[in-house]
Order: C-alpha cells, then structure tokens, then sequence
C-alpha cells in the first residue's frame, strides 16, 4: 500500500469516527429535547375573546396539547368542566382557560334584589373584588353630641354577595376644600351592586346615608359559611342606632 493510499484510507476512519461522534450527539439532544415535550396532555383554549359574565359559547373553545410538565394544576382541560361558568374578567383569544379565571354567573336567590352603592377604592378592597365575590359591609358612624352617642363601628352586613363591580369614577373627596392640589381633593370611586334581601337592601342604603365611612371586607373562597368572630360585630354601637336589623336578616 503506497503512502498515499494509507493517507486515503486514514481519512476515511477519521471521518467514520467524526461521523459516529456527531450522531451520538444528535442522538443525545433529540433524547433530551423529547424528555422536556413528552409526555403531552390537553388544555382548552379560547378561539376567540369572551367577555366578562357572558357565558363561553361551545365553538369558542378548542383543546390544544402542550408538555404535561409546564401545564398547572389548575388548567382547564375537558369542555365538561366549564360547567355554565363565566368569566370573572375579559379574556383574550389564545389565553388557555384556568380555574381561577370562571365564576358561577351572578344570579338573585329568590327574595332577592339587586342594589349599588359607591365604595371609596381605598376603603372597598380596590382592585380585588371580582362579581361572585363574597364581602362582609363594615361601617362606622362619628359621635352624635346632640344624643350623646360615642362614635362607633359595627359589621353592617355579613357575606353580601358581589354581582358587579362598575368602572372607577374620580369624585370631590367630602370636606376637600378648593386650595388642596387636584390628587388630595379627588377620590375614586367604585360603583358595586349586591344581591341582597330588601332588609338588607335597607340597610345598606342606611348606613350609606348616615356612615362616616363603609369599608368592604373580602371573604375567601370557601369561608363564606364561617361563623362571624364576636369582636366582629360591633364596637361601641350608638343606641340610636340599636334598632337596625340584624346583619343576618
């Protein structure tokens, strides 16, 4: 074999030896690349943009399958477990639905009756109440020196239900006088409705005419049912006052 015929054949084994090198290679990123995707499960996903409290049409869902691994607990991933569900929020198409994002759709209990009032966002859980939200109303009234009443703080109503939340408003802040800059004499104001009975119906629009103030407090999924804590109920409530229905009525 002439030098040049073993310089060929040198050549040859070197580029089998490159070639096996490269494919273990290939072999190796396709096997890992595989072990991220596999294995792929279903979620549902949006066609198309959904509004808020409007129920999601059947032809505006489809499945889409990505890795199980990066698919959370709270994917939605079967028609059936939507349920009659409705947005909380505007959703986008494309946004893969979860758990979080539906709520059952507001409805009035018999005897009930729809009522709104304006919550100070500063005072009415701003940016968190969603329709279907439970809430317990918390006002406080300034001392009356004509009846000698202390000033006081009671739980108005227990576990109103949320129907809407409306859109924030600016409003004149009360007692704001016209020297404060434009931010210190302006409030926001949230318009929220509530399903409630006409007692409490009345009583809300009460304490909406003669509360200092009315805060929300949002209750967690789930607690509604909870019994209300005894310091919770009232603070040094004025006897003018004492024949308000009961929060539970």
């Amino acid at each position: 074999m002439t030098p040049r015929q073993r310089r060929g054949v040198l050549l040859l084994v070197i580029a089998a030896v490159g070639a096996v090198i490269v494919f273990s290679l290939i072999s190796n990123y396709v096997s890992d690349v595989r072990k991220d995707v596999d294995p792929k499960t279903e979620v549902l996903v949006l066609t198309r943009s959904v509004p808020q409290l409007q129920p999601i049409p059947p032809d505006a869902v489809r499945t889409k399958e990505v890795p199980a691994k990066w698919v959370g607990a709270q994917s939605l991933r079967d028609p059936s477990q939507l349920g009659g569900m409705v947005p909380s929020s505007d959703l986008p198409a494309g946004v893969e639905l979860q758990e979080g994002m539906l709520i059952p759709p507001p409805a009035l209990e018999k005897g009930q009756e729809e009522i709104s009032i304006l919550i100070n966002a500063d005072t009415g859980v701003a940016g968190k109440l969603r329709p279907g939200d439970s809430v317990d109303v918390l006002a406080t009234f300034d001392a009356d020196q004509t009846t000698k009443s202390p000033a006081s703080a009671r739980t108005i109503i227990r576990r109103a239900k949320v129907v809407t939340v409306g859109i924030p408003r600016a409003a004149q802040r009360p007692g704001a006088s016209q020297s404060q800059d434009v931010q210190a004499q302006q409030a926001v104001l949230v318009p929220i409705t509530f399903a409630l009975s006409p007692t409490l119906a009345l009583r809300l629009t009460y304490a909406e005419s003669y509360a200092s103030e009315i805060r929300l407090a949002l209750i967690r999924r789930g607690d509604e049912s909870l019994p209300l804590a005894p310091n919770r109920r009232e603070f040094t409530l004025p006897p003018t006052r004492a024949r308000l229905p009961d929060a539970t009525g």
